[in-house]
């Protein structure tokens, strides 16, 4: 076979083997995933006239606003990012995922699970790569996460079979997902 044709066929099936999950896979982007009671935008828009009567009826309007190099005074607030997170560990490495995007954790993968991290902080993308034979990720869509859509049972089913720990993504990147009938926390506080 001629080295052209050659070259041709093996970049038409590569072109195949790339794009194939692009089209049969649900990805959770597009007009279906809009919620079904979105309203259309308010042709109302704010006049000139009125903007100035909302200006003027603040205290001090917009002109006198000061700019300070200080934080205001009062109580500051910290924000542990470990605390609500979900950390996964491998020797001196680690990782953080949102809380719930683990939708599997085998019990012989249970420590790689912790609360208290120990070394160093690897980015979710670098630290999958290098444990990807323990770490199993699966592409949810918007509805799956916000618990509207429960995961099939056989996808459920398959990953008891793994053995792997699976991570919840939306367009490569972890998300939280709620089971269906579970209540969104509001408050940001773990128990």
């Amino acid at each position: 076979m001629p080295p052209f044709k050659t070259i041709l066929i093996r970049a038409l099936i590569l072109a195949i083997i790339l794009t194939a999950p692009l089209l049969f896979a649900e990805n959770g982007t597009g007009i279906g995933q809009l919620p079904e009671n979105l309203q259309p935008p308010s042709a109302e828009r704010t006049s000139m006239t009125r903007l100035n009567q909302q200006k003027a009826a603040t205290q001090q309007g917009f002109r006198h606003a000061q700019m300070s190099d200080h934080a205001p005074a009062g109580a500051v607030r910290s924000y542990d990012i470990y605390r609500h997170s979900t950390i996964l560990q491998h020797g001196n490495n680690h990782t953080l995922l949102p809380d719930n995007a683990l939708i599997h954790i085998p019990d012989s993968l249970q420590h790689k699970v912790v609360t208290t991290p120990r070394g160093t902080f690897i980015p979710w993308p670098r630290f999958y790569l290098a444990n990807r034979s323990w770490i199993f990720t699966h592409e949810i869509n918007l509805k799956q996460a916000e618990g509207t859509s429960p995961l099939k049972e056989d996808v459920l089913k398959q990953f008891v079979r793994i053995n792997r720990i699976v991570v919840a993504l939306h367009q490569n990147n972890p998300i939280s997902i709620l089971r269906p009938g579970t209540p969104a926390k509001v408050s940001g506080k773990r128990p």
